[in-house]
C-alpha cells in the first residue's frame, strides 16, 4: 500500500512537540499525543481523522476541533467478523463489551 501511495509514512514528533502536548494534555501516552500531532501535519491534505480508542485522547482531539474516530468506526470493519461467520451474535456482543469496558469509544448501535 506504501508503494501504490495508498499510505504515507511520516517520521515521528520531536521530543520538544512530545513535551508541548503533553503539557497541554498530561493524561496522554507517547502514542495518542503523536497521533495528534501526526495529524496537525496532515490536515491540511484533507480526508483525515485520528483513529483514537482511549477517552482522554478523543476529549484532547475535541478541545483541538480535530475529527476522529474510534478503531470500530473504520469502514468495513463493522459487522466483519460476524459476516464472515468468525463470531456469532452472541460472542460478538460479549467482546463489544468487553471493548466498552475497556475504554474502546463505540457508538450505542455498534455492532461486531
Amino acid at each position: 500500500m506504501v508503494r501504490q501511495g495508498k499510505i504515507r509514512v511520516f517520521a515521528g514528533s520531536t521530543a520538544t512537540e512530545m513535551r508541548r502536548i503533553r503539557e497541554g494534555f498530561p493524561g496522554l501516552g507517547p502514542g495518542e499525543c503523536d497521533t495528534l500531532l501526526l495529524y496537525g501535519r496532515v490536515r491540511a491534505q484533507g480526508r483525515s481523522h485520528c483513529i483514537l480508542d482511549e477517552r482522554r485522547a478523543r476529549s484532547a482531539a475535541k478541545r483541538l476541533s480535530m475529527p476522529f474516530t474510534g478503531l470500530p468506526g473504520l469502514p468495513g470493519l463493522p459487522g466483519l467478523p460476524k459476516e464472515r461467520g468468525i463470531l456469532d451474535k452472541r460472542e460478538a456482543g460479549e467482546i463489544a463489551g468487553e471493548l466498552r469496558r475497556a475504554g474502546f469509544w463505540m457508538h450505542a448501535n455498534f455492532v461486531i
